[in-house]
């Protein structure tokens, strides 16, 4: 907390696909997430570089939308290690503050 942030929403609809769980739907936010969030750190290291060396920003913490409680603890191994994997630190809940603001806001 504290260290300020910011948060990007699309809200995407599938044509030809339907989820049909949970776990589909949760992997591929957590998915598009990274995609994105790999997306974003190659840009503004380019722009960092190309501007001012001594810029340091940090753009480590993927939050995802699952927890201990409920459904989705089943998820959390298989979660955190594709953050992880892609570079990023996850946080979930309770820590995933984010995740779940954004989710009860635009869900």
């Amino acid at each position: 907390m504290g260290e300020g942030g910011r948060f990007f929403l699309k809200k995407i609809s599938y044509k030809n696909r339907k989820f049909h769980s949970w776990r589909e739907r949760i992997l591929e936010e957590v998915l598009l997430s990274c995609k994105l969030a790999l997306l974003f750190k190659e840009k503004l290291e380019k722009r960092i570089e190309s501007k001012d060396k001594n810029y340091n920003y940090r753009f480590c913490y993927i939050h995802a939308d699952i927890g201990e409680n409920g459904g989705t603890k089943d998820m959390i191994k298989e979660v955190v290690g594709l953050i992880r994997g892609n570079g990023f630190e996850p946080k979930i809940k309770p820590e995933a503050y984010v995740a779940s603001s954004v989710a009860d806001r635009y869900a």
